[in-house]
């Protein structure tokens, strides 16, 4: 240890605190495999630049021979490899050598990724979806550049039931800090007790001395609220033995709290400053680490379900995959904020990670907007669902992946539960009963404020009483599609907390009605909430007479994903998606939307609902008799058509708040009116027939755009009449060109059999929609938009891009 040098450094340095630089900039990425790409002298300059996220398997149009297979979207995989020069000023670096502790931290790669610091190996990572660091202090030179090698071996396949993406598709960070440190991952804060008038806090940190000395430490810990007023604050003084990783807890009172719940997710600011005391009593800091927490309690019971605070909260939840549609895996800070946006905009309150650990920016949403998470791990253990899945790593890795996943995420207030696994084909075997112990002695042993549960689907012939071992060492008791083991359950076992992990989307009604009436059952998770990439083609539904297969049962393709969301790939919701909110009473009350006229049944699988668009424009002769199902909170409503009344119907829960009505097509206004009781009108929603298509409607979701190379704007592209209304039935290819500081990041629409290419700059519009994706070049200024289609003038937008100085 260079001890001698340590307080001399701290007291020249008038920044000592550590920081954490992105490094997703600046790449240069090779995809195929390349003898001797991790040499520091390579010649990587015919390589092509990419900046990160990257997901390279969405860049090309899927194959029906991709050897993802219709698990991954068809999409390609393979080997890749990645490279970056990084010049390092050691007058600039905080803190600065030597006492500097440098490291690279990945947030996530996908998979088995090998890293190299200027040619030199650091070491391999397995798991596509768990973080992972290397220090790399002794290796960096200041002298020229360092080069980072990365290899990625995507190429065992099939090894995901999703599209799992190819690439450095997570952010890329270098970490400086002191030897004496509390490291980032450490530092979280807890909430023994809430109450109106004050609230009992922990603060949980570790302090690591990688120093070869006993060094006597003072910690100044601090909690700050919204205002950035201290509302607690002590300081504790210890001797920090030498090599050694100690953990350290601090109790806090503070009055008058305000807690972060779904409604209002305030946020505290907890800060360390780690202070060492020389032999004549001089202070100098050496570490300053801050993290922002919510104040709230989690606990569970047979009686009253899930308490949130204390009070009792019904989960309305949705399973996600990972992907970003369009964008593939990649994982942009704005897209994932635009997610849980979507989903709260839905009515969602709860999420499942299915079935991996997601992106930390994922959880930092879900924290801002209120949204609450089961955090999950695994979707196979040792017995692999897929040739080449996580299976082949499981004994070897299981237990740092799953201490990585709770170590980043159990300072998320967010965060209410961890999953140990999914639909596991070992569920029902005696040594799985063992893993579910170790799996929650491990996590306990990291967090004991939050529950443990498991999310499985019966196993088949056997009873579900033959899953009791397996659930016995958890908190709660995930259910997968089996609503009616809940009262069976029950009375066997009344002191079991459920949960429904996965439903079915036409199930909407029984699942509320299960949940909402067995305090036991603390709330459903829909397969799925959004569209992904991947398990192509489940949800979709099958002509009239066609006889309907899942998945497993046929060659999807032409399909590169699946249609079983509530909100489709670009982000809009579905008229499923409105009768799951208008059943769960979650604000809407009333909607409609048309099935397209056919003969015969449709062909359904369990995870397909009956087809219906949000449209009243139809290529029929006029009297042809169209279905208008109407989704209702108000006990009756009336349909009109151009102003004459065609019918009612009464839409109580006893109707399972549905009606459907036989409206014959006319073009024109079609008005459904909810009614109360007397009879009176209480809400309208109509639908109107598209016109003559006259223009491309460019919608951006937000203006507040940051110059930054990381910041994405997402437009819509609809082709409308001179009303304003799509046109489901003018579909033609929309071309985007981009002026200004920012460049195209992706293209696309909600057809998933549509082979365009994602990362394009053109693609056809379906049922009217298209969608580009923009992205900052890293410079501020006015951008232009352009897309042009045949047949309408071309259409403009106008965006801004502000410095990264301005308010976000």
């Amino acid at each position: 240890m260079r001890i001698a040098a340590l307080f001399a450094v701290c007291l020249a340095s008038a920044a000592i605190a550590g920081e954490r630089r992105l490094l997703d900039s600046g790449w240069r990425f090779h995809q195929g495999d390349v003898s001797g790409a991790e040499g520091l002298e390579f010649d990587d300059r015919a390589w092509r630049r990419v900046d990160l996220p990257h997901d390279w398997s969405v860049e090309s149009s899927p194959t029906k021979d991709a050897m993802s297979e219709g698990g991954g979207g068809y999409h390609i995989a393979g080997v890749g490899w990645y490279r970056r020069e990084l010049p390092l000023e050691a007058s600039k670096l905080r803190p600065q050598p030597p006492s500097a502790v440098i490291r690279l931290e990945f947030e996530g790669v996908y998979r088995n990724s090998e890293v190299w610091f200027n040619g030199r190996p650091l070491g391999k990572h397995a798991y596509g979806y768990t973080p992972f660091s290397f220090d790399v202090t002794d290796r960096v030179r200041f002298d020229r550049p360092n080069v980072i090698a990365v290899r990625v071996d995507n190429s065992g396949q099939p090894n995901s039931r999703w599209h799992s993406g190819s690439g450095i598709y997570r952010h890329i960070w270098l970490r400086t800090s002191s030897e004496v440190t509390v490291p980032a991952d450490s530092l979280w804060v807890r909430t023994k007790e809430l109450r109106t008038e004050s609230a009992a806090v922990e603060v949980a940190y570790d302090i690591d001395n990688a120093t070869e000395r006993d060094l006597d430490l003072l910690a100044h810990v601090t909690l700050r609220d919204t205002s950035g007023a201290i509302v607690a604050e002590t300081t504790e003084r210890m001797v920090s033995a030498a090599g050694e990783r100690a953990p350290q807890v601090i109790g806090f009172e503070v009055a008058s709290p305000q807690a972060w719940s779904i409604e209002t997710p305030t946020f505290y600011a907890a800060q360390i400053d780690l202070l060492a005391v020389s032999e004549h009593g001089e202070q100098v800091l050496i570490d300053s680490v801050s993290q922002r927490c919510g104040l709230r309690t989690i606990s569970i019971d047979p009686q009253q379900g899930l308490l949130l605070n204390g009070e009792r909260v019904v989960l309305f939840g949705g399973n996600v995959h990972h992907d970003h549609g369009p964008l593939g895996a990649a994982s942009f800070d704005d897209a994932e904020r635009r997610r849980v946006r979507l989903l709260k905009a839905a009515g969602f309150n709860a999420v499942r990670t299915s079935h991996n650990p997601p992106s930390e920016a994922f959880l930092d949403a879900c924290d801002e907007r209120g949204m609450l998470v089961l955090d999950e791990a695994f979707d196979s253990w040792r017995k692999p669902k897929l040739k080449h899945d996580y299976s082949e790593d499981f004994d070897a890795h299981w237990r740092e992946d799953l201490a990585a996943m709770v170590l980043r995420d159990r300072r998320h207030a967010s965060v209410f539960a961890w999953s140990i696994g999914n639909e596991m084909f070992e569920r029902g075997d005696a040594y799985a009963v063992e893993l579910s112990k170790e799996m929650a002695a491990l996590i306990r042993d990291l967090d004991q404020t939050r529950p443990v549960t498991v999310g499985v689907n019966g196993l088949g012939s056997r009873s579900w009483s033959d899953l009791d071992a397996l659930f016995a060492p958890l908190d709660m008791a995930g259910y997968n599609y089996a609503p009616e083991q809940y009262a069976l359950d029950h009375e066997r076992l009344p002191g079991r907390v459920m949960m429904g992990t996965e439903s079915y989307a036409d199930e909407a009604f029984v699942h509320w009605h299960e949940t909402t009436t067995r305090p036991w059952v603390v709330g459903d998770f829909v397969w799925t909430a959004i569209d992904y990439l991947g398990e192509a083609g489940l949800g979709r539904v099958f002509p009239p007479g066609q006889p309907p297969k899942k998945p497993w049962e046929a060659d999807m393709w032409p399909w590169r994903g699946a249609v079983c969301g509530d909100i489709d790939l670009l982000g809009h919701r579905k008229p499923v998606s409105h009768y799951r909110q208008i059943v769960w009473d979650r604000g809407a009350k009333l909607h409609a939307a048309v099935e397209p006229p056919h003969e015969g049944d449709w062909g359904l699988t369990p995870w397909s609902v009956e087809p219906s668009e949000e449209s009243w424009t139809w290529e029929v002769e006029e009297g042809t008799p169209l279905n208008v199902v109407v989704s209702s909170r108000w006990p009756k409503v009336r349909v009109l058509l151009n102003g004459k009344s065609v019918g009612e119907a009464v839409t109580t829960e006893a109707e399972e708040f549905r009606a459907t009505i036989a409206v014959p097509y006319e073009p024109g206004e079609l008005i459904v009116v909810g009614l109360k009781e007397e009879g009176a009108e209480a809400e309208r929603f109509s639908l109107r027939t598209a016109n003559t298509p006259r223009a491309i409607r460019l919608t951006p979701d937000r203006t507040d755009a940051i110059a930054d190379r990381q910041s994405l704007v997402f437009i819509d592209a609809d082709v409308v009449d001179d009303h304003g209304v799509v046109h489901p039935l003018a579909d033609r290819v929309v071309r985007f060109k981009v002026e200004g500081p920012a460049t195209i990041q992706a293209v696309g629409n909600v057809d998933l059999t549509n082979h365009g290419v994602y990362a394009g700059n053109s693609f056809s519009t379906y049922r009217g929609r298209a969608q580009v994706i923009v992205r900052s070049s890293g410079k501020p200024g006015a951008v232009k938009v352009t897309a042009e289609a045949e047949g309408v003038p071309p259409a403009t937008i106008q965006l801004e891009f502000a410095p990264p100085s301005a308010p976000r």
